[in-house]
């Protein structure tokens, strides 16, 4: 009895388990990347990457993997952190003293 519950309780995870979609690949240099935080809304995916000389960029990438639009944040940031919600992206880090936000128009 204790081997059939066992063996049912495996099926339900086998049959109930995530499955992945093909892997995207982008064309983002990501060489001298240290960080990298994302959010993915109706628009795709958003991206925001902290590299080792503190630049702080963000890129919009379509759920193929092309990139929709990107740009500078900051040339002297920290700590980057992107989230969202239903009136726009927010990117939120540290420069020099203050705490910055930046938000998608």
């Amino acid at each position: 009895m204790k081997r059939f519950i066992l063996i049912l309780i495996l099926a339900s995870c086998a049959i109930n388990a995530q499955s992945w979609n093909s892997v995207i690949t982008t064309n983002i240099n990501s060489s001298n990347i240290e960080y990298i935080e994302n959010h993915a809304n109706k628009d795709g995916i958003h991206i925001v990457t902290f590299d080792y000389s503190d630049d702080i960029k963000y890129y919009l990438i379509n759920y193929s993997g092309a990139t929709v639009r990107s740009s500078t944040i900051s040339t002297s940031g920290k700590f980057p952190n992107i989230v969202g919600d239903e009136s726009g992206i927010y990117v939120v880090y540290k420069e020099g003293s203050n705490i910055r936000v930046k938000k998608t128009s």
